[in-house]
């Protein structure tokens, strides 16, 4: 199955909020593989977007990226824009069986996490 890696991050917080419920069996082993698959490409992801922010960011004294409340200070946001979409918009190959509603059995789930995780659970 093919997902944009930006959309990883809302996946993972829809599979955070599933993992900490009683799930059958199938469904518990398919979300299991889906985690261990999305942390590698996510990892990925992290690394990339933390070389963006490093070749973009202004620098302090110490040569490090300069943080203001909490946001790196981006010299060229037009630039880092662009590159990052590119980045967020980068597909990637996740080893998945879409799992239907039924293997879920009597799980309750918000539906904003259900939303999260609308690619990997069908009828």
């Amino acid at each position: 199955m093919k997902i944009k890696i930006g959309e990883l991050k809302n996946t993972a917080e829809g599979l955070n909020n599933i993992m900490g419920e009683k799930l059958p069996i199938k469904a518990a082993y398919a979300f299991t593989k889906l985690v261990k698959a999305i942390q590698n490409e996510f990892k990925l992801y992290e690394e990339n977007r933390m070389k963006l922010i490093e070749n973009f960011s202004n620098k302090g004294e110490d040569g490090k990226p300069i943080v203001i409340n909490g946001q790196y200070d981006i010299g060229d946001k037009q630039s880092f824009a662009k590159e990052y979409t590119e980045l967020s918009n980068i597909e990637v190959e996740i080893d998945f069986t879409i799992i239907s509603v039924n293997d879920l059995g009597n799980v309750n789930i918000s539906p904003a996490a259900m939303l999260s995780l609308e690619k990997f659970v069908g009828d």
